[in-house]
């Protein structure tokens, strides 16, 4: 589950760069372009999937099928918004040591 998670937030940043970028703020902007107005509680995963998904149709973007970055979206919420019912125990037997 942790590199699920990892990956998407891997994905997700790169998203934000690349949304950072095509605005074109000046580069002492963009810190508060990441961390204030692309920031999750402010412009969750989707929503930033779904301004993409418009640049891209608005513009000369490569053509990338909607219907898999929704896919993405709804499996990474199925892992961001899943109960935590499942818990892991790590022994540690210390006289391997």
């Amino acid at each position: 589950m942790v590199y699920v998670i990892s990956v998407f937030n891997s994905l997700e940043d790169s998203l934000t760069r690349i949304l950072i970028e095509e605005i074109g703020a000046p580069e002492e902007k963009e810190p508060f372009l990441r961390n204030i107005l692309f920031n999750n509680a402010i412009l969750p995963f989707g929503a930033k999937v779904k301004l993409f998904l418009h640049l891209r149709a608005t513009t000369n973007w490569p053509k990338i099928d909607a219907a898999k970055l929704h896919r993405l979206i709804h499996i990474r919420n199925q892992f961001a918004h899943s109960p935590r019912s499942h818990h892991a125990t790590v022994r540690i037997d210390r006289r391997k040591q």
